[in-house]
């Protein structure tokens, strides 16, 4: 069967080739958009582990003004 030639109208031919590159440029825009959105959640995970580390960090201090009050109490 491959070797049979395929007939088609020029217009439908045209049209179809018209198709076809929306098509990929609909796939390229949706590859920037997650490549986008994988940046924008790397973005966002370095920025809770930041604040992640803050809150650690306040715990501590908040642990040492605690342990000082109690000392200064006995």
């Amino acid at each position: 069967m491959a070797d049979k030639p395929i007939f088609i109208k020029l217009d439908e031919y045209n049209e179809l080739t018209d198709i076809l590159n929306i098509i990929k440029v609909k796939v390229s825009e949706a590859k920037q958009a997650i490549t986008n959105i994988n940046q924008l959640k790397q973005e966002e995970e370095a920025e809770v582990e930041i604040w992640s580390r803050e809150l650690e960090e306040v715990e501590k201090r908040m642990a040492v003004v605690e342990s000082n009050l109690s000392a200064a109490r006995e």
